[in-house]
């Protein structure tokens, strides 16, 4: 997951960055073992595709959502559960207001 975000921090644009967001995203989902839950991300994130992209189209939101993944990276890999849990609950809250603002943003 390193590599991943150390990929992330090197993608210069939004056409660059998402995917690997994506991938990342779907990398740690799989990691709980939960089949069900890899398919409800996998139904969720096709619906919520552009609304998520858009979120990241700005360079310094990028940065904010790596910064953000480093993080739960490092609590992961510390055996810190509780608190990877926390800071991904925190992430995805996060993204929902990037996406909501830049929604208002286009309609404004």
């Amino acid at each position: 997951m390193r590599a991943e975000a150390r990929e992330l921090d090197a993608a210069e644009t939004t056409d660059a960055y998402y995917p690997r967001n994506v991938d990342l995203h779907r990398h740690l989902v799989a990691l709980s073992g939960n089949a069900r839950l890899v398919e409800l991300y996998d139904a969720v994130s096709k619906e919520l595709h552009l609304f998520r992209r858009h979120g990241l189209e700005s360079h310094a939101a990028r940065h904010t959502s790596n910064d953000q993944h480093r993080r739960i990276i490092d609590h992961l890999e510390a055996g810190n559960g509780e608190e990877a849990a926390r800071l991904m609950e925190a992430h995805i809250v996060a993204g929902k207001n990037r996406m909501l603002a830049a929604h208002s943003r286009t309609r404004g």
